[in-house]
């Protein structure tokens, strides 16, 4: 029974671990977002804590949920669409169905 206990305490705590080092990772992609659409717009995306943000184009607003997987910014809206940023030096790259490939970088 104690080699369990000190299994359990192990395994909790290097789920403790795990779970700030993602916190880390995800809290330096918090904030604002900037990309220059082909047509000329600007597209802004805002991550916020807890998994939540916004894309805006063209002055419409659209929530989405955020995760990081594999080093990829995964963006998932209400709707049930799904896009995938990879990772550039100072940003993120996102292929957009119909509209192409926008880079998002600090303002």
């Amino acid at each position: 029974m104690r080699r369990h206990s000190r299994v359990m305490l192990c395994g909790l705590a290097l789920m403790v671990l795990l779970a700030a080092a993602c916190g880390r990772e995800s809290a330096g992609l918090l904030g604002s977002w900037s990309a220059a659409a082909p047509d000329g717009s600007t597209v802004i995306l805002e991550l916020a804590e807890g998994g939540r943000g916004t894309w805006t184009a063209a002055d419409e607003a659209v929530e989405v949920r955020w995760s990081t997987t594999g080093g990829q910014l995964v963006l998932h809206t209400k709707a049930g669409g799904v896009l995938t940023g990879r990772p550039l030096d100072a940003g993120w790259r996102f292929e957009v169905p119909g509209i192409g490939v926008l880079v998002f970088r600090r303002p």
